[in-house]
This record gives C-alpha cells, structure tokens and sequence, in this order.
C-alpha cells in the first residue's frame, strides 16, 4: 500500500511538474517599447546680432539634456547632427519642409526633429528672450507641437527647461498618431 501510495506521487509530481516546466518555457516576455529617436537640429537668432549666437548653441545643448531625461526619447548626439550639417547642408530657419525633414530623417535614422528660432529685445544682461520651438515629424514634414516661451534672458535655463518639458511629453501622443 505504502508501494502505489509512493507510486502515485511520484507520477503526480512527474505530470505537474512537466506542465509547470512547459509552461515557463513557453511564456512570451514582451519586447521593451521602441522609443521614439530625436535629434535638435539647432535654433535659428531671429534677431541678427552677433553677440546673441551663443545661445543657439546653448539652447540647443540644453534642450538635448532635457529631451534625454526620462528616458523616452532617443536623443540623436549633437556631433552627428553637426557632422551631417557640413556633408549636406539645410537651411537654418523655425521650420522645414517635407523633402528636408524626410532627408534628415533618413541620414540620422530619426522619428523626430526639433528647431526653431529665438529672439532677444534689449541688452545682454537684462534682455528678453523668447524661444519658439516646434516638434516636426521627420517623415512628413509635419508640425506635432509649438512651443513659445518668454523670459528675461537671465532665466536661460528655466526657459528651456520648460520647453523641454513640454516637447518631452509629446510623444505619448505621437504613439497614437
């Protein structure tokens, strides 16, 4: 008795457990979200004065940090967008039109490309800033969102900190688009 009561727990264990085994190696585990790929493609200084180009330099490395936190964007390096700059030049305005961002796009392997432009009004030290910034789909040329913000040009990085943040919650909508 003592014989098939072993007996039948032997078999019992050997049938649950090949199902238990069958079972965690036929589990699927979901594939990480792709993230959509960005590059800053630089800001255009609307208001011509030489002493102001550094900020479209600034603006731009400060928006690419911002853009990389959280990690839901791939970010496209600074050098490469600059390499491309030389090899094929575009034109530096707030915006472009389909063939260009569809050529950027391919040349940099990018979802999304963002630019614009800045202005600021009165001296360096106690100037105003402002600065348009705009999301464009890289294969069809089309605006996702505008950002415009405004600030004394002291508060630099609060003014792109803000506008990073908001470019950076657009892509949970571009997913659905």
């Amino acid at each position: 008795m003592v014989a098939v009561l072993l007996l039948g727990l032997f078999g019992y264990g050997i049938r649950h457990g090949a199902r238990a085994g069958a079972t965690s190696e036929t589990s699927v585990i979901p594939p990480p979200p792709l993230r959509k790929s960005v590059a800053v493609l630089g800001f255009h200084n609307t208001s011509g004065r030489v002493g102001d180009a550094w900020l479209g330099t600034a603006l731009s490395e400060m928006l690419s940090t911002e853009l990389a936190g959280g990690e839901e964007l791939r970010l496209v390096s600074n050098e490469d967008v600059a390499n491309l700059r030389q090899s094929s030049p575009w034109s530096q305005t707030g915006t472009l039109d389909q063939a260009t961002t569809e050529h950027l796009g391919a040349a940099l392997s990018i979802d999304l490309l963002v630019l614009g432009s800045y202005t600021t009004i009165g001296t360096s030290e106690r100037g105003q800033l402002r600065l348009d910034v705009r999301l464009q789909d890289a294969k069809t040329g089309e605006i996702l969102t505008q950002v415009a913000e405004t600030g004394s040009v002291s508060d630099l990085f609060h003014i792109a900190s803000r506008a990073g943040e908001i470019v950076r919650a657009w892509p949970g909508q571009i997913a659905r688009i």
